[in-house]
């Protein structure tokens, strides 16, 4: 580890001890009710000098908007099947519902919070796997310079 330390300015080294700060909670999109203490948690985490970055779900609400326009969700393997129509419905309910309501929650709770979705400034970036899945694929790459300016300013992506 010495040896490591000695190799990079002084920047990479704070960039490092800051990494070692960064903690990315996976969030389920059934953790929205109030009585769920995790959102409270990640201010508090932000409020003890650590850099939380939330990912979220919100599988429950994609199929509950999808039965609203009658259309029945399909699962293969645990993994949902995503034709044109469902892209719509996830791409609504996740960049539009869901991350709204948790960055709102957040707010409203102290913390200072900005939502994100994959597309924003090219963050995410994935390779369809199978076409069994339709537009459902895995992740390429995660251009994270722009999260962690966000979280350098203070905001809970």
């Amino acid at each position: 580890m010495k040896i490591i330390f000695q190799k990079i300015s002084q920047t990479t080294l704070l960039i490092h001890i800051w990494w070692k700060k960064t903690i990315v909670i996976k969030v389920g999109g059934s953790t929205l009710g109030f009585e769920d203490t995790t959102l409270s948690d990640v201010v508090k985490l932000q409020n003890k000098g650590y850099f939380p970055i939330i990912v979220h779900g919100g599988g429950a609400d994609i199929s509950e908007w999808m039965k609203k326009i009658g259309k029945r969700p399909k699962f293969v393997d645990g993994r949902r099947v995503t034709d044109k129509e469902t892209l719509n419905i996830v791409i609504s309910v996740l960049a539009g519902k869901v991350n709204t309501e948790m960055v709102n929650q957040l707010n409203i709770i102290g913390g200072k919070a900005i939502g994100l979705s994959g597309v924003d400034d090219g963050l995410i970036t994935a390779k369809l796997k199978d076409p069994a899945f339709g537009f459902v694929g895995e992740v390429d790459k995660v251009k994270s310079k722009s999260i962690f300016e966000l979280v350098k300013l203070g905001y809970i992506p």
